[in-house]
């Protein structure tokens, strides 16, 4: 049996998702301020902050990780092997993704300038 209602699993799901949408947009408005190449398409850089919370979230746990062993405050000792801060790693692929996509931007006006 599943231990979580679903229901609380896909609210808390959306709400990351909303969260890596917000981080997506405002690391690509902020790159493309740095780089000064404009606002334009900011939308997709929010998409990819969205794509990129789940690909982040999914890799932390597929992933393979080497053995640890953590103790709780408890005194229980139990041994993982994945990542173990996934949101962590999920944040920062919805972040970095619009940076990548902003820095193409910015090469590509540059290329075609010259």
């Amino acid at each position: 049996m599943f231990p979580i209602a679903p229901g609380n699993v896909i609210i808390v799901l959306i709400l990351v998702a909303i969260i890596g949408l917000i981080i997506g947009m405002l690391s690509g408005l902020l790159t493309s301020l740095i780089l000064g190449i404009g606002r334009k398409g900011f939308w997709k850089d929010a998409l990819l902050g969205g794509i990129g919370t789940f690909v982040g979230l999914f890799s932390a746990y597929t992933v393979p990780w080497p053995e640890y062993t953590i103790t709780t405050s408890s005194g229980i000792q139990e041994t993982m092997s994945r990542f173990p801060y996934p949101f962590l790693v999920a944040y920062v692929v919805a972040a970095m993704l619009p940076i990548i996509r902003q820095t193409y931007r910015y090469k590509r006006s540059r290329l075609s300038s010259s």
